[in-house]
This record gives C-alpha cells, sequence and structure tokens, in this order.
C-alpha cells in the first residue's frame, strides 16, 4: 500500500485511493462526536449558500458549522465537538459547512472512497484502511481555512501513518506540542469567547471512538 501524507485544498483535489479527510480543529471531531450521539446523516457543503439551500429545502434538517470561528446566522448549532457529543442527535440529519473540513470532503472528487479522519478515531479510521487494502492511501490534513497547514492536522496525518505502516510513533509527546500550538492555546485563552475549551480535550483525546464516517456526494456522510 502507498501512504502518502498531504496539505490543504490542493491535497484534497488530488488525493487518490482512499482519502482520510483531517480537520482535527474540528470538523472531523465534530463529525465524529456527532455520530457517536446518534446522528443517522451528515450533508457537507462548501458554501454558506449552499448550506442555507439545503435548510430550506429540508426545514426538519440542523444546521452545523462556522465561518471565523463563530455559527452563522440561523444556525442551530456551531462546530464544536465537546458541544455536539452532549446533545440527543438521534435519527438527525445535519448540515455542516466550515471553513476547512467540509471543504476538502467535497472537494476529494478523484478519491475512490472518503472516510473522515482525527485523533479521536485514528486507530478506527487505521484499521479500516487495513482491511480494505487500497492501492493508495491519502491522509489530507486540511490546516487552517484549508489555506496554512496546522500542527495538529499534520501530526494526526504522521500518526495514522505510523498505524497504517507498523511504525514508532511517540503520540503523548506529539499531543503535548499541539497542546502547546497557538492552534490548541486559542480554545483556552478566556478573552477568546468563540472558541469552547472543552473541544481541546475532546479533539487530542486518541483512539476515544471505533466510528469511521464515510462520504459519498450523493449519501453524504454515514457510518
Amino acid at each position: 500500500m502507498n501512504v502518502r501524507t498531504l496539505s490543504l485544498l490542493d491535497g484534497a483535489q488530488s488525493a487518490r485511493g482512499i482519502a482520510v479527510i483531517i480537520d482535527v480543529f474540528r470538523a472531523s471531531s465534530t463529525i465524529v462526536a456527532a455520530f457517536a450521539a446518534g446522528a443517522r446523516r451528515i450533508i457537507p457543503v462548501g458554501e454558506l449558500d449552499a448550506a442555507y439551500e439545503a435548510k430550506r429545502r429540508n426545514p426538519e434538517f440542523l444546521l452545523f458549522g462556522e465561518r471565523s470561528g463563530l455559527p452563522p446566522e440561523g444556525f442551530d448549532h456551531g462546530n464544536s465537538p465537546a458541544e455536539t457529543s452532549r446533545l440527543d442527535l438521534r435519527g438527525k440529519t445535519i448540515i455542516l459547512t466550515t471553513s476547512a473540513g467540509s471543504q476538502g470532503l467535497v472537494s476529494a472528487r478523484q478519491a475512490d472512497e472518503i472516510i473522515v479522519g482525527c485523533f479521536a478515531n485514528a486507530r478506527a479510521a487505521a484499521d479500516y484502511i487495513a482491511a480494505a487494502q487500497p492501492s493508495q492511501a491519502c491522509l489530507v490534513a486540511m490546516g487552517v481555512g484549508a489555506e496554512k497547514k496546522a500542527l495538529e492536522d499534520e501530526t494526526c496525518a504522521q500518526y495514522i501513518r505510523a498505524l497504517l505502516l507498523g511504525e514508532p510513533f511517540d503520540l503523548q509527546t506529539a499531543l503535548a506540542a499541539i497542546l502547546q500550538d497557538r492552534e490548541a492555546q486559542k480554545f483556552l485563552d478566556p478573552n477568546s469567547p468563540l472558541y469552547n475549551p472543552g473541544d481541546v480535550d475532546f479533539c487530542l483525546k486518541p483512539n476515544a471512538y471505533g466510528i469511521v464516517p464515510r462520504y459519498d456526494a450523493v449519501r453524504g456522510i454515514t457510518i
């Protein structure tokens, strides 16, 4: 198996084989949390207007997502996995639009299969790929706004790669480094009410879920 690590929107667009879309802070983690809370299906969309249109056509669906960290006007919830994990989403369909993760999902059109990965389900994602035995697996670290590399996403991609290839990986040291990085620290800043500090704990708790969300353009994301 050829395992490639790619980054940002260009990486998603060039992914082949099984593509793993990784957005640790926070879309991938929110998706895992939503399915753990009972969600039936998640429809990722790239553009905000498309999210509003999907809601107009399906008023019973829930709108989740963010722009610049905040839930857009009229949204039911933001992009917080800690908050999502406490909701009762049994049987619900969610429309999700975010600055990076949902963009990667809808942009990986050349991949044979698309799954969602983060620290919360890293081992489950690696096991899924290992069982499928594709000729190629592309681990796509989506970064900040899909435009700037992020330590947490790049590290998660390297961790999943190590799991796939049976290579050593110092996970605890890696997680400690992420915790000190500015992308994690902004969640812990008391002067930054945009972010839920509980998201750091959720996003950096490795292998807490055996859920592997899978995306296709017709069904959306399902498990």
